[in-house]
């Protein structure tokens, strides 16, 4: 059966994901967002897969919209990825674009 063109629903949060992880369902695939703040307003970017394996790991910096509050409910949107992460919240759209990547690589 291919999941071709089907937008997979919300997943159940594997462990790995932390609590405040959001899904983002995609065309046959999707991936767990996790943001967390840090210093000087940038917004640190975890991607996980859908079974919770780290995917990619950034710092990214504000680009366009309001200021984000990780204490109000946002969803991230569409297109969001390694490089930008767009989020909505209170019917906004905000975007944060990559600054540093962070090395997920194991030796």
């Amino acid at each position: 059966m291919s999941s071709f063109g089907t937008i997979l629903p919300p997943l159940v949060r594997p462990t790995s994901v932390a609590l405040q992880g959001k899904w983002l369902g995609g065309q046959g695939a999707g991936a767990w967002f996790v943001l967390s703040s840090e210093q000087g307003g940038l917004i640190r970017v975890k991607r996980y897969t859908p079974s919770g394996l780290l995917d990619s790991d950034g710092v990214f910096k504000h680009a366009a919209g309001p200021d984000l509050c990780l204490k109000t409910d946002f969803e991230i949107a569409y297109l969001s990825h390694c490089l930008e992460v767009n989020v909505m919240q209170k019917e906004e759209r905000i975007t944060f674009r990559l600054l540093e990547a962070i090395d997920i690589s194991q030796d």
